[in-house]
């Protein structure tokens, strides 16, 4: 049974994490379930050691944990990543989840003080010894907000990209393209995540079918759209999914009437 308590921070209500209390709720489980202290655990016949900041589970057990369905604990999981809250490290049975920037928050030595023998340690001494411990894998994943994207990133890309997918090789290619562009700005990483993190909340990607494929999103540079824009699209005739947009609207012969207002077909 767990005992004692963590510390959170009131900026978690200006988190996007807040503005869904489910996701809150999911978030606070998510650092009560991590280890204050490095433990070993038995998986199967081996042994591992699970630091300090991180936990053991599975989306599965996740999603019964928490008030969210299997689907939505993967995305907002995703959601996490993308936002550098968490590193997730995945097999095909279980995950490894670890809370970026742990130490900042739940630092050890603001606990009342024990007593020791050892000798004190300096102010210097202590802030060296801090930025080890911020030295992590999670460090690696906020990176420079001006660094461009590399080939290196695409797994991270595919990894993270909701929806269905498909032409991994394809999609690889077009990605190589685009880390290699001349004369044009490349996208930095940083805005990519922010632009799939943002467009993940908006009405249109909330039906997945309306989620373009990771290949369709590069190759439109979708990453450019405005979340704000992306409204629920309209049916027509009770099936066949259309935007409405100012200039024109469809006479009974099919032509447009420019006047008013033109409803494109996106099966065309």
């Amino acid at each position: 049974m767990s005992v004692g308590w963590l510390k959170l921070h009131r900026q978690i209500e200006q988190n996007w994490i807040w503005k869904d209390p489910r996701r809150a709720v999911a978030w606070i489980h998510f650092l009560f379930r991590a280890n204050y202290e490095d433990t070993t655990v038995l998986i199967g016949n081996e042994e591992k050691l699970v630091p300090r900041g991180s936990f053991i589970t599975s989306i599965r057990k996740l999603s019964d944990e928490v008030p969210l369905s299997y689907q939505e604990t993967r995305t907002f999981l995703n959601l996490l990543e993308s936002n550098a809250m968490i590193n997730a490290t995945a097999t095909q049975k279980l995950t490894q989840i670890t809370i970026c920037k742990y130490e900042d928050y739940q630092d050890k030595q603001r606990n009342p003080p024990k007593k020791s023998t050892q000798p004190a340690t300096t102010d210097k001494e202590g802030k060296e010894e801090k930025k080890k411990k911020e030295t992590s894998s999670c460090d690696s994943v906020g990176e420079n907000k001006m660094r461009k994207i590399t080939p290196k990133q695409f797994e991270t890309f595919w990894k993270i990209y909701p929806g269905k997918k498909a032409d991994k090789g394809k999609c690889l290619s077009k990605w190589k393209t685009i880390c290699g562009w001349q004369g044009e700005p490349v996208p930095t990483w940083f805005e990519l995540k922010r632009a799939i993190t943002a467009q993940m909340e908006t009405e249109r990607w909330a039906d997945k079918k309306f989620i373009p494929l990771p290949h369709t999103w590069l190759n439109q540079r979708r990453w450019m759209d405005d979340p704000k824009e992306m409204t629920l699209y309209q049916k027509r005739n009770g099936n066949t999914p259309s935007r409405i947009r100012k200039g024109g609207a469809p006479k009974p012969d099919g032509h447009f009437d420019h006047t008013e207002k033109t409803i494109i077909n996106l099966n065309e």
